[in-house]
């Protein structure tokens, strides 16, 4: 076995066997004398040998610095090797061999270090997992001021509850825009505020993401100190927002309108809002002012500022327009008595009005003074007069009426109804409804016909007709053109009041002999079954009629004994707005039978015509 150990003890410039020069020990190997090693062979730059008795070398040094001889017999005793060193190669050595210990430390730090430190990145990792999976939120966590460290999720929503959350998060900010319109920002839907469910999601949130060291580090950071998690959590909704804005800036321009001027001729003021068609926003800014007012907690915010110039109006191109002397209503001259509308005079200043407009705020109603003239005729007048008055009206009954009578009377009511009759114009009843006929949609009824009751289609129009005309009697200046009695008394109406009509003949007709025009206006109530006709018209002098009528009996000329009927004179009085009487009217005299004398009398002349064929002479 072979020993190496250094030796520090050896004096410099010992004289080396077999060698020339002194040098420094280095390393000692101990030989047995009977190996017969005799000499040492050295060279000074290379590598060093070492031969034996026979004359071989049998090993070789592995470097210049420390020169191991090795032989081949397991020699273990020492052997000196000796160099002679500079001061300065032995300085080199000496920081070298210093060098290679220093590495060696080095190493064995750098050793423990890596295992400190994995321990440390292992207890960290460990640390961020449990941080990261635990159900609980991390410890002096706050949400708005919300405390709700180390709670649950239920545990969280019941704190945020029981601090009036919802409550706060529905109280809407409220934008007045240019002080005319206000729209509402939610506050949750705007991402300025959690709801009650987004407050804890938000709270639980916080250290329980998918970075567990991150995780770990908001954990110590809430640990040492108290954390709200509020504002860092949301995430507004500026699309919402401006939403919201856009909603209020057309409501504003539907409520200011194009910036046409309005005339109030009763307060003689021309109204003009100012900038309305105009007025152009900025929205971006107005959003951030929005959401500014969100942080402040504010409930309302005004604003006013608009990021254009805005145009005047034309004044004096509006004076030329409003200015005008005064001038009365009329009617047209065509007989159909449009009212041409009337011409209000006016003035107004309108370098007044121009200042009125600049001093004014934008959005602002400017109201410009007006020299309003009125015309002593308007428009509106004109318009009260045709057919505010009733000029005459009738109602009559038909409760025992059958649905096909019933029809009829609705039938002939629409025809006539809303009919305006000009100054000068006939109405014609036949002319009006036409033929009564099933294709015209009339239904066969009872009707008089030559004295006898029949069935035939449009029977029961001649209430109509009969109503159309006792209405007329009670209008001054309607004048019977065309009229006929039935030949018996009818059940709705007094003798004398009635008009029988059939086609083609007879006819029923009247004319306006008024200075306006009347409107026929008849409605039918077949629940009530009652008939109603009116005649509307102008009554500017308020004359009024009275009717009155004489009814007399007569007997027949041949047959003397028998009571045949009346005959009925109508009269008409009309009377000024006074009471006084300025006309009298006499209608035709009427003619009216009865039923029991017409059948008498058609035997008696059966009778007789019977005995004159048989040449008996009659007493």
């Amino acid at each position: 076995m072979r020993e190496k150990r250094r030796n520090t003890k050896k004096a410099k410039g010992e004289l080396v066997p077999g060698g020339s020069r002194a040098a420094v020990p280095r390393y000692e190997d101990d030989y047995p004398a009977e190996a017969g090693y005799d000499e040492y062979y050295t060279y000074e730059d290379g590598p060093y040998y070492r031969q034996d008795a026979d004359g071989d070398y049998d090993g070789r040094a592995r470097d210049l610095d420390y020169d191991e001889v090795y032989d081949g017999d397991g020699y273990d005793d020492y052997d000196d090797y000796y160099r002679r060193l500079s001061p300065k190669e032995e300085k080199a050595l000496r920081k070298k061999a210093l060098r290679r210990e220093r590495i060696r430390k080095f190493k064995i730090a750098m050793t423990v270090l890596f295992f400190v430190l994995f321990l440390v990145a292992f207890g960290i990792t460990a640390a961020g997992y449990f941080v990261t999976y635990s159900e609980a939120n991390l410890p002096n966590l706050y949400v708005d001021g919300v405390f709700v460290g180390g709670m649950d999720y239920d545990r969280t929503l019941a704190a945020l509850e029981e601090s009036g959350w919802d409550e706060a998060s529905q109280i809407p900010l409220k934008v007045s825009l240019m002080d005319t319109v206000s729209f509402e920002v939610d506050q949750c839907q705007s991402g300025a505020r959690h709801t009650l469910q987004q407050a804890a999601d938000a709270a639980w949130a916080y250290g329980h993401g998918s970075n567990w060291y991150k995780n770990l580090a908001d954990f110590v950071r809430c640990y040492f100190r108290p954390v709200d998690i509020n504002e860092s959590s949301l995430v507004y909704n500026r699309d919402y927002v401006l939403g919201c804005i856009d909603s209020g800036i057309a409501r504003l321009n539907e409520q200011l309108g194009d910036g046409s001027y309005e005339i109030d001729e009763g307060n003689s003021v021309m109204r003009i809002i100012k900038g309305a068609g105009q007025l152009q926003f900025d929205r971006e800014a107005m959003t951030d002012a929005v959401f500014t007012a969100l942080e402040s907690d504010r409930t309302e915010l005004s604003w006013t500022d608009i990021s254009n110039s805005l145009k005047a109006p034309d004044f004096q191109a509006i004076f030329e327009e409003l200015s005008a002397e005064p001038q009365d209503a009329s009617y047209s001259d065509d007989n159909r008595f449009t009212v041409l509308p009337h011409v209000v005079g006016c003035d107004f200043d309108v370098e007044g009005a121009k200042e009125l407009w600049n001093k004014a705020p934008n959005a602002a109603l400017v109201e410009i003074p007006l020299d309003i003239t009125y015309p002593e005729i308007t428009s509106d007048f004109l318009e009260s007069l045709l057919y505010r008055d009733v000029l005459g009206a009738m109602t009559t009954y038909f409760p025992n009426s059958n649905d096909n009578r019933i029809s009829n009377i609705n039938l002939a009511v629409s025809k006539i109804n809303g009919l305006i009759l000009y100054p000068g114009d006939v109405f014609s009843y036949n002319e009006t409804l036409g033929q009564r006929t099933e294709e015209a949609g009339y239904l066969p009824a009872g009707a008089y016909e030559n004295g006898e009751v029949v069935e035939e289609v449009g029977g029961g129009i001649c209430q109509v007709s009969s109503t159309l005309y006792s209405a007329m009697l009670y209008g001054y200046k309607l004048t019977t053109v065309e009229r006929y009695p039935h030949y018996f008394p009818v059940d709705y109406l007094e003798k004398g009041y009635d008009a029988t009509v059939s086609w083609p003949k007879p006819d029923f007709k009247f004319r306006n002999d008024r200075d306006f025009p009347v409107k026929i206006v008849a409605t039918c109530d077949t629940v009530g079954r009652s008939l109603t006709i009116e005649i509307m018209g102008t009554n500017l002098d308020g004359c009024f009629i009275e009717l009155k009528k004489e009814t007399l009996a007569y007997n027949n000329s041949r047959y003397p004994w028998i009571h045949e009927g009346w005959g009925v004179q109508v009269f008409r009085y009309v009377f000024d707005s006074y009471g006084m009487q300025v006309d009298q009217i006499n209608e035709i005299y009427d003619i009216y039978h009865t039923h029991e004398a017409t059948e008498q009398i058609k035997a008696l002349d059966a009778q007789a015509a019977a005995a004159a064929a048989a040449g008996i002479p009659l007493a």
